[in-house]
């Protein structure tokens, strides 16, 4: 099942395998919470937005993967707030920006695995993608651990469009905007192909709202 998540809104989640949230060119603040017994993808599609995003879990048998896009030629602000409070938990964030002339990014991005659980897990990832100059990225991966039964870790990497990439796809007669728009297609496509209710025509529609704006 495939749902979208309207912005503004407390929402308890506890059935659809699918989520979608879209914050566009505005503020979004959101407090999301599961239920026992879930197993969830969510993806975030944020361009020129300000974002505000908890999530929440207080029951067991919790697996949670987060998915965020961001993308625009604006400044971009985002904090997302995982709280992980009971055992048995798998959590994994991942986040995506593709960083176009003279934006400003700044990300909050937090995991707390608390007190007295066991046997839960919180893992973060941070790529962002530099596709032209003058780019500011300012950004805050944190883990806040206090139980000892866990498994937690984060990364983070700020990356230009990768040389070698664009220097095959130009041998191979590809023009360079060609070719950024490739190393970009498959970014997306990676994270995207995660969600098995999307369509084909919807994975292209997002593809192609994204490559527009970048």
């Amino acid at each position: 099942m495939l749902q979208t998540i309207n912005n503004q809104e407390d929402t308890v989640l506890s059935w659809s395998k699918n989520l979608i949230q879209k914050s566009f060119s505005e503020n979004t603040k959101n407090t999301i919470r599961l239920v026992a017994n879930t197993d969830f993808h969510y993806l975030l599609l944020a361009e020129n937005s300000e974002s505000k995003i908890i999530f929440e879990t207080k029951w067991e048998n919790i697996k949670w993967n987060i998915y965020a896009i961001y993308f625009g030629s604006k400044p971009i602000k985002s904090d997302i707030q995982v709280n992980i409070l009971s055992s048995n938990v798998d959590i994994n964030v991942f986040m995506l920006s593709l960083l176009v002339s003279d934006q400003e990014f700044n990300t909050n991005w937090n995991i707390y695995l608390w007190k007295d659980i066991h046997n839960s897990q919180g893992h973060l990832l941070q790529k962002n993608l530099i596709l032209w100059e003058k780019i500011k990225v300012s950004s805050i991966p944190r883990l806040d651990v206090y139980s000892n039964d866990i498994k937690a870790s984060h990364g983070f990497s700020i990356d230009r469009l990768n040389q070698d990439k664009m220097f095959y796809l130009n041998s191979k007669g590809l023009s360079e905007s060609t070719s950024k728009e490739l190393i970009v297609h498959w970014n997306i496509k990676d994270i995207l192909n995660k969600f098995t209710d999307l369509s084909e025509e919807q994975k292209n529609e997002i593809e192609d709202l994204i490559l527009s704006k970048t």
